[in-house]
């Protein structure tokens, strides 16, 4: 179960997807990574190996934060459909979630 500060981070995604400063899917995600939009990226703790490693190789070559704490069912209920990864494309929000994920670590 995730802590109450988690529960906070999941809440802020919630509004950057509703505010249309995300997208999830893989080729979403991974357009917003080499167009230089994505500013956070999630990529769900029990994705494939194969598809971790491509995602972390190409947020790494491009300088983006990846967060691995939420699971395919936490970010899944955030986007209302089945996502394992995700990006937030907003500065602000980007910012604002990172915070309250350090806080509840």
């Amino acid at each position: 179960m995730i802590n109450r500060l988690n529960n906070k981070a999941l809440n802020m995604l919630g509004l950057a997807q509703k505010a249309g400063k995300m997208v999830g899917g893989y080729d979403a995600t991974n357009i917003a990574i080499l167009n230089k939009k994505a500013i956070l990226v999630f990529i769900a703790s029990d994705i494939s190996n194969n598809t971790r490693e491509k995602v972390l190789f190409a947020c790494q070559k491009n300088n983006i934060n990846v967060c691995r704490q939420f699971s395919t069912a936490e970010l899944s209920h955030i986007m209302g459909k089945n996502r394992k990864i995700l990006a937030v494309t907003d500065s602000g929000f980007a910012k604002a979630i990172m915070k309250k994920i350090n806080e509840g670590e």
